[in-house]
């Protein structure tokens, strides 16, 4: 019998403050009332992180012993790094109120858990996940299948748990790259999809030298390469030496 492994757990957050104070857990005429009172709504947060490593303790029950209290993930409010290298990340998202509760709850969250300055959550889980060997918990894929480790998908419907490979961390994020990433603002080459990616990376070889001759069949440089390679990249991040930029 293999010997259980013990794990410290960190979970991608800044989801839980929406499902707290913007999702059918919170009613309309919520919306913008600051006479809301604002324990109930720390409490159903604190109940959400504990019911995510309640979950993946269970899923993973036999093979990873979960140690220490989780470390609760939350991205700088005011920006990080990816707006300087390239202004419109992000950029078509369409900009809407947040509800007063959701500002009060995160100013709370930021001050009870703390946050790194400059970077995403993503940034922070990368480093926590795919070196120093810690159970992430995130839904978001750019997580879970571009950092290799040990993952607990915390989507509603999904709830399970997903073990990525170096390799198939670094092929997702070849394809990631040549893609692009609608959600993100991340251009990508242009008019090119996972089908056509795969193809590219089939002709030109899995690898960023693939990566770099699939950009240059389509007209592009390296300049284009590394900068959609850095927006998308969540391994740029450590504490000694905060944000540096990936290099091929």
């Amino acid at each position: 019998m293999s010997k259980i492994k013990k794990k410290k757990i960190c979970i991608d957050a800044d989801f839980v403050l929406f499902a707290c104070a913007e999702g059918s857990y919170v009613k309309d005429n919520q919306f913008a009332n600051e006479k809301v009172k604002l324990a109930p709504y720390k409490e159903r947060f604190k109940a959400i992180i504990h019911d995510i490593v309640e979950e993946a303790a269970a899923e993973y029950l036999g093979v990873i012993k979960i140690k220490g209290e989780p470390k609760v993930l939350l991205g700088d409010p005011d920006g990080n790094f990816r707006y300087e290298i390239y202004p419109e990340y992000k950029g078509n998202r369409k900009a809407s109120a947040r509800s007063d509760l959701f500002y009060r709850l995160r100013k709370w969250a930021l001050k009870e858990y703390g946050y790194v300055k400059g970077v995403e959550a993503d940034d922070v889980y990368g480093y926590l996940v795919g070196v120093k060997g810690y159970l992430g918990c995130s839904f978001d894929k750019d997580c879970l299948k571009g950092i290799a480790g040990s993952h607990f998908d915390t989507y509603h419907t999904r709830r399970f748990t997903i073990e990525t490979s170096i390799t198939d961390a670094l092929n997702f994020n070849y394809l990631q790259t040549l893609m692009g990433d609608r959600v993100d603002n991340i251009k990508g080459l242009p008019r090119v999809g996972e089908a056509t990616a795969r193809k590219l990376l089939d002709e030109h070889g899995w690898s960023w030298d693939g990566v770099l001759k699939a950009y240059e069949s389509k007209g592009l440089g390296k300049k284009d390469m590394l900068l959609n390679a850095r927006l998308v990249l969540l391994t740029q991040w450590t504490p000694k030496k905060g944000v540096k930029l990936w290099k091929p």
